[in-house]
C-alpha cells in the first residue's frame, strides 16, 4: 500500500503542492483520497485540487467538497500531474487528506 499525505490544514490556506509523478503515483490515475480530521471534528470546506501546471487549479475530477469529517470519508479521485488540499472556509479542527494506491 502507497500512501501519501497531502496536507493537515486547520486555516484558510493551499496545501502544498505535490508532484504526483514525484510521489510515486501517476497522473491519470484514479486513486482513493482519505479524509480524516486527528484532532477532532472539522468543520469547515475543503476540497482535493489538481492540475496540469502548477498554476491553475480546478476540484480534482471525483473530488467533491468535505464541510465536516467527524470519522472520515474516501473519494476516488482522478490525479493530474499536480494535487494539492485546498482549504477555502474554516470554523473548527484540522483536516487531513491522504492518497492512497495498492501499487507499491
Amino acid at each position: 500500500m502507497k500512501i501519501k499525505q497531502t496536507a493537515i490544514l486547520a486555516s484558510v490556506v493551499a496545501g502544498a503542492t505535490i508532484s504526483t509523478t514525484e510521489a510515486g503515483f501517476l497522473p491519470g490515475m484514479i486513486v482513493p483520497v482519505q479524509y480524516a480530521s486527528p484532532a477532532g471534528s472539522f468543520v469547515g470546506y475543503a476540497a482535493i485540487q489538481t492540475s496540469e501546471d502548477g498554476t491553475t487549479w480546478a476540484t480534482g475530477t471525483g473530488a467533491a467538497a468535505i464541510t465536516t469529517n467527524g470519522g472520515g470519508a474516501i473519494q476516488m479521485v482522478t490525479l493530474k500531474q499536480f494535487i494539492r488540499l485546498n482549504m477555502t472556509a474554516f470554523t473548527s479542527g484540522n483536516l487531513q487528506a491522504s492518497i492512497l494506491s495498492d501499487i507499491a
